[in-house]
């Protein structure tokens, strides 16, 4: 609960001293008897002395009305000065109301009441209306001297009053109210309810009603009141907010006033709402993933009391693996696609034939998706992976030529979650495209952290989790390219733990000089066999076109010694080591 809104300056001490009554103060703790369950009420003798020429002050009758302002709807409220509201005389200039015994009522915890004393007379003499909680149970309400303007009724007077405990009076006191004409009258605002509620409340009551005299100059200034300081804007997303209803069917509430004139009160300039659209799987949105109003009208969402978003999807058939995203459509044109806390789709399972209610929490971000047989989706069960790219029917080498199909190229598990394939001779291109995709849906799939993004060939990278496409690269005429995902770490909750690794191997064998041996390598086994060779051992042969590294048509121990350089590295004097043989004219 939030403090009620006093002016600090009107010391407790400073509204003792409009107390005349030769009586000693009576003044009861609620801490000190927690049994205690009156109020009580000093009547100012001098202050009300018309009201005791005839009669002496302990044989007046004194009524005690209260009510619930807020938290308590079980509290009764009575009416005016019954017999239940008679209070009871205690001594000196003290009368008691026994709020429990009356009329079996009691003040509960954080709920917020009203106390209005009074007497019956030709004077009509009342205190003005005393806010009051569960702590003032044995505390005293004590007349200022000052009088207001009742809030009911221009033609009468209420007296200013307060509670004697220093602790209730910092937080209870004068009812603050904003009459029908926008003047307020009091200085506490109960503790629950706002000040921008509370002027949001009085535009509602009496935008329309006193249009005839309401201007913005009086609506800022009341905004602008010394007990109420409501800032205009908040004022107005607040209105917007908790009427959306009412301004949503002006035919129905002709006396809501519009957002509009509210806004010309206040004197603000409201921000262009952004617009927010269902957007998902055609079998529950009608079409795929559409986010703007002007594709997809149906799928609007609309607007709460609350401020949250709402669309209800009626009789949706059983479907597996739904999906759906929110779609903000800015007043600037821009569009801020909306999913779960890691910014994924929400996925969920429809068992029966139901309504589905799609929510949005604009403050929060939080989508929410219920129905009776809505079926969120927490984990994933994986039956089958697929490579899913850009195949080319005229080029089957990659993807067996399957464009973007989800259902084909099927991945061979090789281990527990963990998947494989490999495809062979696949023409040089700089630019393959491919996802991972689980159980040949789209609804989980896995790519890249950004666009465009390369693997290095056999480097494990993280996947992502509907990431984007994995861009692969061959750089050979032919090449062999496998690719594999390991989800057996992946966490479905946080979407991250998924490993992938794309592999692009030379498919067309190359000779290169100084591989004297023939193994793929040039090492020191070469340098071994060509000494051999040129020893005449008789069960060694070799390439000569390799063999002859330095070209000079020879084959001897510079041709070694070429070799030995080449393998300790960072010598001259290396021939043509390494290079491929048919690129040697």
């Amino acid at each position: 609960m939030r403090k009620t809104n006093k002016v600090l300056s009107l010391t407790v001490a400073g509204l003792m001293a409009f107390s005349t009554s030769a009586v000693t103060a009576f003044s009861v703790s609620a801490a000190e008897d927690v049994t205690d369950t009156k109020i009580y009420f000093e009547v100012p003798t001098e202050i009300w002395a018309d009201a005791l020429v005839k009669t002496d002050v302990s044989a007046l009758k004194v009524y005690a009305h209260t009510y619930a302002v807020a938290g308590d709807p079980d509290y009764k409220e009575t009416s005016w000065q019954t017999k239940g509201e008679v209070c009871k005389y205690v001594s000196g200039n003290i009368y008691s109301y026994d709020i429990d015994a009356k009329y079996k009522r009691t003040l509960k915890d954080g709920a917020d009441y009203v106390a209005i004393f009074s007497i019956v007379g030709d004077k009509g003499y009342q205190t003005c209306n005393v806010t009051m909680g569960k702590s003032c149970y044995g505390d005293t309400i004590v007349v200022t001297g000052e009088t207001y303007e009742n809030s009911q009724d221009s033609q009468k007077k209420d007296y200013r009053s307060v509670w004697k405990s220093k602790a209730n009076a910092a937080v209870y006191g004068p009812k603050l109210e904003i009459t029908s004409t926008g003047r307020v009258v009091g200085e506490s605002i109960p503790t629950s309810i706002t000040a921008e509620e509370m002027v949001a409340q009085f535009l509602h009551d009496y935008g329309v009603k006193n249009a005839s005299i309401l201007t913005p100059e009086k609506v800022q200034e009341t905004c602008a009141n010394e007990f109420i300081k409501a800032a205009p804007k908040d004022v107005y997303d607040l209105y917007v907010s908790k009427y959306a209803d009412e301004l949503a069917d002006p035919e129905a509430y002709p006396n809501t006033a519009s957002a509009e004139k509210i806004a010309e009160y206040l004197g603000v300039t409201p921000e262009a709402e952004s617009t927010y659209v269902v957007a998902g799987s055609e079998e529950l949105c009608g079409v795929l993933w559409k986010g703007s109003p002007a594709e997809a009208p149906e799928n609007v969402m609309t607007k709460n009391a609350d401020g949250t978003y709402t669309k209800v999807f009626s009789g949706v058939a059983p479907a597996e693996k739904l999906q759906i995203k929110v779609v903000e459509n800015t007043a600037d044109g821009e569009q801020n696609w909306i999913g779960d806390a890691t910014g994924n789709n929400i996925t969920f399972d429809v068992t029966d034939t139901c309504d589905v209610t799609v929510t949005y929490n604009p403050s929060t971000s939080e989508i929410t998706v219920t129905g009776d047989a809505v079926k969120l989706v927490t984990d994933i069960v994986i039956t089958s992976m697929h490579a899913v790219g850009n195949g080319d029917p005229d080029d089957e080498s990659w993807l067996n030529g399957a464009a973007w199909d989800e259902t084909a190229n099927e991945m061979e598990q090789v281990a527990d979650k963990v998947y494989e394939i490999t495809y062979h001779n696949v023409t040089a291109f700089d630019n393959y495209q491919v996802k991972f995709a689980a159980n040949g849906t789209w609804a989980d799939s896995w790519g890249g952290a950004e666009e465009k993004f390369t693997p290095e060939s056999g480097v494990a990278f993280d996947a992502v989790y509907n990431g984007e496409n994995l861009t692969v690269n061959v750089p050979y005429e032919l090449a062999d390219v496998t690719l594999r995902i390991d989800l057996s770490n992946f966490n479905y909750a946080t979407k991250a733990g998924a490993v992938a690794t794309v592999t692009v191997t030379d498919a067309v064998p190359k000779t290169y000089i100084g591989d004297v041996n023939g193994d793929g390598k040039i090492d020191a086994n070469d340098v071994t066999t060509l000494q051999m060779y040129i020893a005449k051992y008789a069960d060694v042969t070799v390439n000569e076109a390799v063999a002859d590294v330095d070209g000079n048509g020879k084959i001897n121990v510079l041709d070694v010694t070429a070799i030995q350089k080449y393998v300790a590295g960072g010598f001259d004097g290396t021939g043509n080591a390494g290079k491929v043989l048919e690129n040697i004219a």
